[in-house]
């Protein structure tokens, strides 16, 4: 399978912009048993406590952070806030949910890029396909392939 995570750059980039529009930021780091945060994830009792049971780092303790992140969330955003605008234009993937929360993913990274790669692996057409989703980070799988299904929570 094919793994990208986004650089060091973005990363702090993205830490940047959460600092200067107060976006709450949570990076998974290494090997995914780490994450770096701009906030106390467990007082605020985030979602993400639900799967992840590792060692927290805060970013306000840290010059810059030093490390790739396989995927970040930033929390309480929408489509026209400039965070997200500004992400996208150093071409960051960007999926916002219904509860405005956005998953930040390396470019290229998508549910539709693996597709795209089964595709390719298999020799099975995306109209041969089907994708049932959830969330806004299904979008373009479920509008790819043959029959796309969104879940009526979606």
């Amino acid at each position: 399978m094919h793994q990208q995570t986004l650089s060091i750059l973005q990363v702090n980039f993205l830490f940047q912009l959460a600092t200067k529009y107060h976006k709450k930021i949570w990076c998974y780091i290494d090997d995914l048993t780490k994450v770096v945060v701009n906030f106390d994830p467990i007082a605020e009792n985030n979602l993400e406590l639900t799967f992840f049971h590792g060692e927290f780092i805060q970013y306000d303790s840290l010059s810059e952070v030093k490390n790739t992140a396989y995927k970040c969330i930033i929390m309480n955003v929408q489509e026209t806030d400039e965070f997200i605008t500004l992400a996208r234009a150093e071409n960051i993937e960007i999926a916002i949910d219904a509860s405005h929360t956005a998953e930040v993913n390396a470019p290229g990274i998508s549910k539709l890029a693996g597709l795209k790669w089964i595709s390719q692996q298999w020799g099975i057409a995306l109209s041969e396909m089907m994708a049932i989703g959830d969330s806004m980070n299904d979008y373009w799988m479920i509008k790819n392939v043959g029959l796309g299904i969104a879940m009526n929570n979606g």
